[in-house]
């Protein structure tokens, strides 16, 4: 590690290069799990809840803290589900694009106050 927060980036971008997923499955199957994985599925934040106020997702392409990937299911759950989000994608990682979110969101703030 050369600092604490590289103790927070996954070794791999692909989820199957870090997690054994075979032993989960085995684990949540045989460990009769699906009561506690249904409960799970139904407070998703994801699954079947459309937010009621606007989103928006701001992502570095090659983030290495937060994948691209899951900002982008989530903002595709969230459009799909009809609510009212943008993404924003950045080239970088988690923090090059740092100049260009802040004022992103300055500007979108600003629209958002205009609208009430």
């Amino acid at each position: 590690m050369r600092n604490s927060l590289d103790a927070l980036n996954p070794p791999s971008s692909k989820v199957s290069e870090f997690i054994n997923l075979p032993f989960i499955e085995e684990s949540i199957m045989v460990g009769g799990n699906e009561e506690l994985l249904s409960s799970i599925d139904q407070i998703s934040l994801i699954n079947g809840w459309t937010p009621k106020a606007k989103i928006m997702f701001h992502s570095g392409k090659n983030d290495d803290i937060v994948p691209h990937f899951n900002t982008l299911n989530a903002y595709n759950n969230f459009k799909e589900a009809g609510a009212d989000v943008i993404l924003y994608e950045y080239n970088g990682d988690h923090y090059t694009p740092d100049l260009d979110y802040l004022t992103t969101t300055i500007k979108d703030f600003g629209k958002l106050s205009r609208q009430k």
